[in-house]
């Protein structure tokens, strides 16, 4: 079984914890596919779409039946921790457990395999614009909306469209630029 690692955020971390995110996008590389093929695509399952690709160097970067292993930002050799790891989703306070106990937190990038607390198997991938995200998927995304107390609900999409902002600030990756996107739903195995 094929195996790669996908970063997530602390909140998208704790969310795949509270069994809320089951879903997550990811911005297609627009120089790996023509975008004849992304419009056929997006009209098939993954499942069936391989017929659509020439170059077999070229498949989806994910496919039904994946595992996904979560990178996050997290931190080691922190006595008192099952094998001396912490998460960063798990503190509140960014330093770690306050001024007395502060924490080098170490990027997501740099988390090996062994350190990796959750594991995902990919069930589902559609190709998708990033703004045709339904409220039901922005759930899925683990959000919920808000009501604030004079009864003023946001939708979970809103709070998708400001959460993808702050992880995708680039030129052609932000909600504005409504890019072509990877939709991966996936099932926690366990972590």
């Amino acid at each position: 079984m094929k195996e790669r690692p996908i970063p997530f955020t602390a909140p998208e971390v704790r969310a795949l914890l509270a069994g809320t995110k089951t879903q997550t996008r990811r911005v297609v590389d627009p120089r790996s596919f023509a975008g004849k093929w992304l419009d056929a695509y997006a009209c098939e399952n993954v499942v069936g779409a391989r017929e659509f690709v020439a170059d077999p160097e070229n498949y989806p970067p994910f496919v039904a039946g994946m595992r996904l292993w979560v990178r996050e930002t997290w931190a080691s050799d922190v006595p008192g921790c099952p094998g001396g790891l912490s998460y960063r989703a798990d503190h509140l306070d960014p330093r770690g457990d306050g001024p007395a106990n502060p924490m080098r937190w170490r990027s997501s990038t740099q988390m090996p395999r062994s350190a990796s607390r959750i594991t995902l198997e990919v069930t589902n991938v559609r190709v998708e614009r990033l703004q045709d995200i339904s409220e039901e998927d922005a759930r899925a995304e683990g959000l919920r909306g808000t009501e604030s107390q004079w009864g003023v609900e946001t939708c979970a999409v809103d709070e998708f469209q400001r959460l993808w902002d702050s992880i995708n600030g680039k030129p052609g990756k932000r909600w504005e630029d409504n890019p072509w996107v990877w939709v991966v739903g996936f099932r926690r195995l366990y972590g």
